[in-house]
């Protein structure tokens, strides 16, 4: 009988892509390990994203399916950069990560449509409906990952506000 269980813990050898990263970070632990998520997903979504690729390429060419990856992936980069550094968070995720990311995304989105037409959209509705994103614990190791914990950013705000409505006569904000 085949068992969808995972099985007791595999030590797998761990390559360091970034700091603090590891393939065995990135797929289930034993708490929420499914086959879906670890197994099935990647492959509908490498799938659905070769399809894009493939099709971009096919209808836009060479030149415009690079031109329009790297100048997407340059238009975020510097975007999520000063988010996330704006937020107290490293910003080589967002060049690292999440530019190629979206950019891989925007390509694939022009290739299917230009394919597939509205036809796309239940490609693109499968791989979102079925993402790992939508699984509140992975969503929460996202979270903390690119953004801020809620009692960090609370104590942050508090001291914004503090600050902006000091009063003038204790106005410790101008040095001399």
């Amino acid at each position: 009988m085949w068992s969808l269980d995972p099985g007791p813990s595999v030590q797998r050898p761990s390559s360091q892509s970034s700091p603090g990263v590891t393939v065995d970070s990135m797929r289930s632990n034993d708490d929420t390990g499914s086959l879906w998520y670890d197994v099935g997903w990647p492959v509908l979504a490498g799938t659905v994203a070769a399809c894009g690729v493939v099709a971009a390429y096919v209808e836009i060419g060479l030149l415009g399916t690079v031109a329009a990856f790297v100048l997407i992936e340059l238009t975020v980069a510097p975007s999520a950069w000063s988010i996330l550094t704006d937020m107290g968070r490293p910003g080589r995720p967002a060049v690292m990560e999440l530019a190629p990311v979206c950019a891989l995304g925007t390509v694939v989105a022009l290739g299917l449509v230009a394919w597939m037409s509205v036809w796309s959209i239940p490609a693109f509705l499968l791989v979102l409906v079925t993402s790992p994103l939508l699984d509140r614990r992975r969503r929460s190791g996202l979270a903390a990952r690119y953004g801020s914990q809620r009692a960090e950013t609370r104590r942050r705000f508090e001291e914004i506000v503090a600050y902006a409505f000091a009063p003038e006569d204790d106005d410790h904000r101008l040095s001399d």
